[in-house]
């Protein structure tokens, strides 16, 4: 499978999570975690906890094995870093 995303050298969490975004969102058949866990050099318990804990509240969806965005969650009239920041900012209310 061709790489979607450079790894950035800086793999902060929020970095790390938009990169995963964006990779779903490119992807119409999606990723399995073992994939983006090598694509992003990080444990696969690391890729779980960041679909399960914020991912899925920002439209990705698990079908079967791969993970994708449900066009009909995510928003689309945002872009990746306004979307996790109205996520943040709901999460802490």
């Amino acid at each position: 499978m061709p790489k979607i995303i450079q790894k950035q050298n800086d793999n902060t969490k929020y970095n790390r999570i938009n990169q995963i975004y964006s990779m779903l969102k490119n992807n119409v058949h999606g990723f399995t975690i073992n994939e983006l866990a090598k694509e992003l050099d990080v444990s696969t318990k690391t890729i779980q906890r960041d679909l399960y804990e914020v991912l899925s509240d920002l439209g990705a969806v698990k079908e079967g094995r791969n993970w994708k965005i449900d066009p009909k969650l995510a928003n689309d009239d945002l872009n990746t870093n306004e979307s996790f920041f109205k996520y943040i900012i709901e999460i802490k209310k």
